[in-house]
């Protein structure tokens, strides 16, 4: 019998642990009918990767059951579950990332991660807005210090941002990032090390 991936080793209840065991079983039975051409295994197994009501654990198995597949229709749920960011699990979100990272060249795949950065930006941009304007009701000592470390915490991920940009643009080998390469390199506000990076 074809081992089936349920993801991380976060604890379970014994009713959840059974639930998971006969879903497990059910994926392991749907990818041996897809394998013997079975394709309406493959829409069940989409079903099961998109059903909310479903432990996540099931739907991480599911899903990277279908990533092993290759099929268009699994990149297509998979794409969509992590463009939408609508796994607001993020144990489901990021091994459904992952899940995209083996269609390998594919550019649905890189639209669909691309997607969700920027989606994930603007949800924290606004939980970000929310905290600051509550931040600013609460007036205390520590509203300083919480600003501060904030603070902090955004130019650490605009240098994470800047870094990963530069990387990934430097590795492209096309023309058209070059421009913006340089832009990083002459930027002053750029962290010294990821402007001689982009160079």
């Amino acid at each position: 019998s074809d081992p089936v991936n349920i993801g991380s080793d976060e604890q379970v209840s014994i009713n959840q642990m059974i639930d998971i065991i006969e879903d497990i079983s059910d994926i392991q039975k749907l990818k041996r009918a897809y394998k013997g051409g079975n394709i309406q295994a493959l829409e069940e197994l989409v079903d099961l990767y998109e059903d909310e009501d479903q432990h996540v654990k099931s739907r991480i198995a599911a899903g990277k059951t279908l990533a092993e597949t290759q099929h268009p229709n699994a990149l297509n749920a998979i794409a969509k579950m992590v463009a939408t960011t609508s796994a607001v699990d993020y144990t489901l979100l990021t091994e459904s990332i992952n899940m995209l990272g083996d269609f390998e060249e594919n550019p649905k795949a890189a639209d669909a991660m691309v997607k969700a950065m920027h989606r994930m930006n603007d949800r924290t941009n606004d939980v970000h807005k929310v905290l600051e304007d509550n931040l600013r009701r609460v007036r205390t000592k520590e509203q300083i210090i919480a600003l501060l470390d904030l603070y902090e915490v955004a130019k650490s991920n605009m240098s994470r941002t800047e870094r990963y940009l530069a990387e990934t643009l430097g590795t492209m080998g096309n023309d058209k990032v070059i421009p913006v390469l340089t832009a990083i390199a002459k930027d002053k506000n750029v962290n010294i090390g990821i402007r001689n990076y982009a160079v």
